[in-house]
């Protein structure tokens, strides 16, 4: 079973904060006006980020996947725990996709369109994965 990309905690880490910057800027406005509703904004903060830096990288290291014999095993989840199977001749279109963010970490998101269903997304995959991936795809797809 293979693991994430290397920067997968730290891609995860980063978009989970996006959202607490603003309500750390509300924080600090709070904090002239009302010292008490500010403080307490703040500790409510330092508490999600404390939860997040425990959480993304256990969670990271918990998901694994593996496409061996032309099937795809994924499994993901801490608190959780989901597992997939896939083979790859079901999937009738495969993609990789990358933001900015897993271009600056060497990172990409592989999607798996199957027959029917919900596309199955591999998120934060090294690079070298998923085109490694998306090549076994496409060999049984010739």
């Amino acid at each position: 079973m293979k693991p994430l990309g290397a920067s997968a905690p730290l891609a995860r880490t980063l978009r989970a904060l996006a959202p607490a910057l603003p309500a750390a800027l509300l924080a600090g406005l709070a904090l002239r006006r009302r010292p008490v509703f500010g403080g307490a904004l703040l500790a409510l903060l330092a508490v999600y980020c404390a939860a997040l830096g425990w959480y993304f990288p256990r969670a990271v290291r918990a998901a694994r996947w593996d496409a061996t014999g032309g099937v795809l095993f994924y499994r993901r989840g801490l608190l959780l725990r989901r597992e997939t199977l896939l083979r790859l001749s079901d999937a009738k279109a495969a993609c990789r996709t990358r933001t900015p963010l897993q271009r600056a970490l060497g990172l990409c998101t592989v999607l798996l369109y199957p027959e029917s269903g919900r596309a199955l997304r591999l998120a934060d995959l090294s690079n070298e994965d998923g085109a490694a991936l998306l090549q076994e795809w496409g060999r049984l797809h010739g």
